[in-house]
Formats: C-alpha cells, sequence, structure tokens
C-alpha cells in the first residue's frame, strides 16, 4: 500500500490540479523543500501551502509531545519525592520525627538514575519540537516570499508552466476535466 494523500485542486473551469503528496512520516530533504525552485516557480506556489500546513500540524504534535513528557516527569518527581521524604525521615530516641530538608530531598532525587533518564528524554524531546518549530518557520518564510512572487504571475503564465512534475515532495500533474 502506498503512503500518498490525493489532493485536487480547481484552477479553472477547464484545469484541474492533482496532487499526490508523500505522507510527512517519510524521510525528506528539509533543505531542498525550503529553497525556491525558480524554474518551477508556479509549481511552488501552488503546491507551498500544504507543506507549511503539515509543518503546522507536526508542531501541535510535538508540542503535546513535550507537554505530556514534562507531565510525566513531574508526576514521577512528585512521588519519587514522597518516597524519599518517607525514607530520609527519622525518629530520635525521645521519639521525635526528623523530616529532611527540602535540599536533602532534592539531592537524593537527582542522584537517581530515573531521573536522570526521565530528564534527558524530556530534553531530547524539547530539542525535537524545536527543529520542527525552525522548518514551519523557515516554511512560513518561504511561503511569504512565494506570496510576494506570486503577485508578479500572470494568469496565462499559470497555464502554460504548470503541467507536470514533482516538487515539495508532491507529483502534479493538470489534467482537463471529463466534463465541461
Amino acid at each position: 500500500m502506498e503512503n500518498i494523500e490525493k489532493l485536487t485542486i480547481t484552477l479553472g473551469p477547464d484545469r484541474t490540479l492533482k496532487l499526490n503528496l508523500r505522507k510527512i512520516n517519510e524521510e525528506i530533504d528539509i533543505d531542498s523543500i525550503l529553497k525556491i525552485d525558480y524554474s518551477q516557480l508556479v509549481a511552488e506556489i501552488a503546491t507551498f501551502d500544504v507543506i507549511v500546513n503539515k509543518a503546522a500540524l507536526l508542531l501541535a504534535d510535538m508540542d503535546n509531545r513535550v507537554s505530556e513528557s514534562k507531565l510525566d516527569f513531574d508526576i514521577f518527581e512528585a512521588k519519587s519525592k514522597e518516597v524519599i521524604r518517607v525514607k530520609l525521615t527519622e525518629t530520635d530516641e525521645k521519639g521525635k520525627e526528623k523530616k529532611p530538608t527540602i535540599s536533602e530531598v532534592e539531592d537524593t532525587i537527582k542522584s537517581l538514575p530515573e531521573y536522570k533518564a526521565k530528564k534527558i528524554r524530556m530534553f531530547n524531546i524539547q530539542k525535537q519540537r524545536d527543529y520542527i518549530a525552525s522548518f514551519y518557520f523557515s516554511a512560513r518564510s518561504k511561503s511569504s516570499k512565494l506570496e510576494k512572487l506570486s503577485q508578479n504571475i500572470k494568469t496565462g503564465d499559470m497555464e502554460n508552466k504548470l503541467v507536470e512534475g514533482q516538487i515539495n515532495g508532491m507529483l502534479y500533474k493538470v489534467i482537463k476535466p471529463l466534463i465541461d
């Protein structure tokens, strides 16, 4: 089964653009996507908003993963602190309890291997989110530039230049409708 989404865009009464989009979970070359291909400028303009949308969805997913990892870490930390407080609580000869200081609890929890592993996992997810955010903001920048360039394109240019090809991980083909 192919990993392709199909999208149809009507360009006018006698022109339809059919796009086959590779799903985003495949390997993609970020640099080639973020670079403007002037030889296929019309196709870039017609397809790039889909890339920006995919990047925005990826960023939303990563924001969610960051929040989930922080929640997981916070729950782990709270439970671990409670266990450590109980373990470090001492009772003297007179039966009086001596509770650990906040600093003692913090130092003990930071020495746990699980603490380090969960903290590193949280940092790695944040780093991945930052990479996606960088891609998203770069894609928005390219989209803005494409929008400015599109103001110089005439309707006839679009019909003559957009025939068939691949750009931004999308296969496109302009076809005439079956019914006029």
